[in-house]
């Protein structure tokens, strides 16, 4: 099961709506092993000693384009495939142009080869057979632009052998690796790629790994990176009825949430061998979160073991033990009943998302579910998704539930002329679903080299298709989809005006390798932020020479912002503090070729300095300290926001913040402080971050908040709490319950105490809500959290929930169907928030819809195919209530400006 997290913000006039959907998350990709040091001339690397029958063997020769063999060339071999399920990689070093690697499991496997001087070069498509030897020559052409740096042990010193992969960072996660390089006895190594934005990872058996964003234009860039030396666990999974080991059990790891929205800092994970025995490494310090699952049959951990560790410390003996756990199962089929192989689920409910992939025959299985009501969506290449299924799930197996697709029209094309671009639908047209895929469409699918796209996740219609090139050329079509079959399209592109100037800091310094982002401005306006990474707009990056060109823009007026390298919108140099992120308006005529722009802003070193101390007041040497974007920065300051809510007429974002695999938070790699105390966080996106640091194993923690990239700051560590609780209801313990603590931290746990008891350990102090919910009803309580032994005490009582619903109409009272319906709790000033554990469920056939709220006041929202915003009065509802709200109209959403005229698809 995959982590997924998506949300939507919506500003208008009246109302400021939030949608977090953060998804629970399942295991981790498994750990990496130790890459070798580089070596010269042909490198063998065994896999596992003898050569197993199922093992083939796999030889590679690297040339250049007149055949020579390409000296200093590095290789990495890896399954292809779900990311989850795929085995480690093989890196190695290939100085004299070749290969071997004498024991390969059969499979399908992907091989990219890269040399300084050369474009990396890819082969996805290897297949090792058992018994034979496979070759493989890739071809590697010269160019690229040099992505040089060092990678040091964080306590001092270079690190030879290490690891650094570059990935593609589009959209809503890093791709698969285009290039990979071994340090050599300094610790430096060389890159050489195509310009582009990048997720670079460094790696070594012997230390945590460490990943930095960076986007490559014409010029040189060096990124270093700095490891810390990791810990290792070792352990073994037992089965709880037998005690007998557990070969092939998923082995998960995590750090604990050291922020709202931060997530887990770390995953880690293995599979227990024929023994049970297994063995992670490369481990964090502090306080780790251990769990199995064996994916064969879903036995599981029923809670995590928490294990303290030090730097660099070992801790063996460790003993994980699973039991049955109930699940849901069944299959995903198409219109004529036939299983979909390899369909995406999601089941979305009380305990968040959790996705799973079905089997060839289209089977699936979701374990560890809190009971509740749940609702299951599929969706898989060239397929529509069908109505969802709402499943009522207890805590005992369900079996034969049935999730439909429908095969997708088609759309195939290509841009012209021919060469890569990035295609786009327009976001006022309706989305199929709150998919992943879905979200992904709307921040745009990139063709291949040809230029060919294929898109199969439209609904029919009307559509107009965008595409622009890496040159900066744009045009657009409309296309009518068909309900089925394929519509072929070509998207002509224009160079059209261009926008051309530079960027410098508040010295007059040329910034070099920052973006420019350019937005059409109006009052309607549309933003995806990925990770607090505003991907949508159009973005230009500054050469050497700190300047900029955006060609393919038709006549208009432009907001224009500045982002650093990793996305971090920069601040208006001079301009007060009102208006510092305020965008520069720039207006061009038809075919205008504008020159001249200056954009001048504020800019600092990208680092956070400062000192530790412990609770004497001491410096404290070998804390770790770990900074975090600010939750509000995962949504704010991105182009567009032109003085704030109110002045556009309507502005919405849809937020998308995703974990799954390296780079997936906006996080840093974390850094030990010195003898001193003292610590330098480097390679941060400009901004403000959450500090936090830890020492003694986890025990002590300390955290200073809104610290902005550039500051010094002390941080004083302390002591950690507990919180622990009852529930009720009706004045008898409640025995099934789901409790969310939020505060400084947040932490959600299922419980099933037969005297409604619960405990959270490990709390930082503060202030902290307990939100209780389960059959019973929900509740809430507030509790102040203190460092000491003595737990928080706190005591919720249940009160049934309201059942809501109404129909939702037009203006001429015709049922508006599939539009999704939430209710915000109302506030006096109008503003709304809400976070949400999956998307809403959509209004039926006959416009109806029906909800399950705690008592309060409310105000319901939609979200339509036009700009989203509150429906009806606000309504208030008791505990228990059944409460019928009756035809609600949803008014007509503001028509947009009228773009200039697309093309129409023959």
């Amino acid at each position: 099961m995959r982590k997924a997290a998506l949300g939507v913000v919506v500003v208008l006039v009246a109302v400021v709506a939030v949608w977090w959907w953060r998804g629970r998350g399942g295991p981790a990709r498994p750990a990496t092993p130790a890459p070798g040091p580089a070596a010269v001339g042909t490198v063998a690397v065994a896999s596992g000693g003898s050569h197993a029958a199922t093992d083939g063997r796999l030889e590679g020769r690297l040339r250049d384009r007149a055949g020579a063999d390409v000296p200093g060339a590095t290789v990495r071999v890896f399954p292809s495939g779900d990311a989850d399920d795929a085995g480690p990689p093989w890196v190695l070093g290939a100085s004299g142009g070749s290969f071997v690697i004498a024991a390969v499991p059969a499979g399908r496997y992907t091989v990219i080869a890269a040399a300084p001087g050369f474009l990396p070069a890819v082969d996805a498509a290897v297949v090792v057979t058992a018994g034979v030897t496979t070759r493989v020559e890739l071809t590697l052409a010269p160019g690229g632009t040099a992505l040089t740096g060092v990678v040091s042990d964080a306590t001092g010193g270079p690190i030879v052998g290490a690891a650094v992969v570059a990935r593609p960072h589009r959209l809503l996660s890093a791709e698969d690796p285009v290039a990979v390089a071994l340090t050599d006895g300094d610790g430096r190594y060389q890159l050489s790629l195509a310009p582009g934005p990048y997720l670079v990872e460094a790696s070594h058996a012997e230390y945590m790994s460490a990943t930095a964003q960076t986007e490559l234009a014409d010029a040189p860039r060096t990124l270093d990176l700095a490891l810390v030396p990791g810990g290792v666990i070792e352990g073994v999974v037992r089965d709880r009825g037998s005690g007998a080991p557990v070969a092939g059990a998923r082995v998960d790891v995590r750090s604990e949430p050291t922020g709202r929205f931060a997530g887990a800092r770390q995953r880690a994970g293995t599979r227990s061998g024929s023994d049970g025995r297994f063995r992670v490494a490369g481990l964090s310090p502090g306080a780790l979160r251990v769990e199995a699952q064996v994916d064969a049959d879903g036995r599981r951990t029923a809670t995590p073991t928490l294990v303290p560790l030090g730097i660099a410390e070992q801790a063996t003996g460790i003993e994980l033990w699973v039991a049955s756990a109930p699940y849901l199962a069944g299959r995903v089929v198409d219109e004529a009943g036939r299983g979909v192989a390899g369909a995406d689920v999601m089941a979305t409910g009380p305990g968040g998302v959790e996705l799973v992939k079905a089997d060839a025959a289209g089977q699936f299985r979701v374990f560890g579910l809190e009971p509740g009501r749940y609702q299951l969506t599929g969706a898989a290449a060239g397929f529509l998704p069908g109505p969802p299924v709402e499943v009522p799930y207890a805590d005992a197996n369900l079996d034969g539930v049935v999730v439909k697709l429908v095969t997708a029209p088609r759309v195939v094309g290509r841009v012209d002329p021919a060469g890569p671009a990035m295609v786009r639908i327009d976001v006022d047209q309706p989305l199929v679903g709150f998919s992943p895929a879905a979200f992904q469409m709307s921040a745009g699918t990139p063709t291949d080299g040809d230029g060919r796209f294929e898109l199969t996740t439209l609904a029919p219609g009307h559509h107009t298709l965008s595409a622009k090139a890496s040159d900066g050329r744009r045009g657009s079509v409309e296309v009518e989809v068909p309900t089925a079959g394929e519509v072929t399209v070509v998207i002509p592109l224009a160079a059209e005006g261009s926008i051309a100037g530079v960027v410098r800091d508040q010295h007059g310094t040329p910034l070099v390798g920052v973006g420019v982002l350019v937005r059409a401005a109006g009052p309607v306006q549309h933003t995806v932020v990925v990770n607090g990474e505003d991907v949508s707009a159009d973005r230009a990056v500054t050469g050497a020479d700190g300047r900029f060109l955006m060609r393919g823009l038709t006549a208009g007026t432009y907001a224009l912002s500045v982002v650093d390298e990793r996305g971090g919108p920069l601040r208006r140099a001079g301009a007060k503090a009102d208006a510092a992120r305020t965008p520069t308006k720039v207006t061009l005529a038809a075919n205008e070729q504008k020159q001249g722009v200056e954009l001048t802003v504020e800019f600092d070193d990208g680092v956070i300095r400062g000192v530790v101390v412990g609770p004497d007041g001491a410096a404290t040497a070998d804390a770790w300290v770990t900074v975090a974007l600010e939750p509000e920065a995962l949504a704010a300051g991105q182009v567009g926001d032109e003085g704030g809510p109110g002045t556009s007429r309507s502005t919405t974002t849809m937020v998308m913040v995703v974990d799954d695999g390296p780079g997936g938070l906006a996080m840093s790699a974390p850094v030990l402080t010195d003898d001193q105390g003292r610590f330098e966080v480097r390679g941060l996106r400009r901004g403000r971050y959450d500090v936090v640091a830890e020492a003694a194993r986890g025990t002590l923690r300390g955290r200073v908040e809104r610290v902005e990239t550039g500051a010094s700051v002390k941080i004083a560590l302390t002591g950690l709490g507990a919180i622990a609780g009852t529930v009720t209801a009706g004045g008898r313990p409640v025995t099934d319950f789901t409790v969310d603590v939020d505060g400084r931290t947040s932490h959600r746990q299922t419980f099933h105490d037969a005297g409604g008891r619960f405990e959270f350990a490990r709390i930082e102090p503060g202030r902290y809500r307990v939100t209780v919910t389960g059959p019973a009803g929900s509740g809430a309580g507030q509790v102040e959290v203190s460092a000491g032994t003595s737990p928080a005490s706190v005591t919720i009582a249940l009160a049934a929930d309201a059942k809501v619903h109404g129909r939702l109409v037009d203006g001429a009272g015709a049922p508006v169907i599939g539009v999704p319906v939430i209710a915000v709790p109302a506030s006096p000033d109008g503003s709304m928030s809400i976070q949400l554990d999956g998307p809403p469920e959509p209004s039926g056939g006959d416009g109806g819809f029906a909800l399950t709220l705690a008592a309060g006041r409310y105000q319901l929202v939609t979200f339509g195919a036009g700009s989203p915003g509150p429906i009806g009065e606000v309504f208030t509802v008791a505990g228990g209530q059944d409460l019928d709200l009756g035809a609600i109209t949803v008014p007509a959403a503001p028509a947009p400006p009228a773009p200039p005229a697309p093309r129409r698809a023959p």
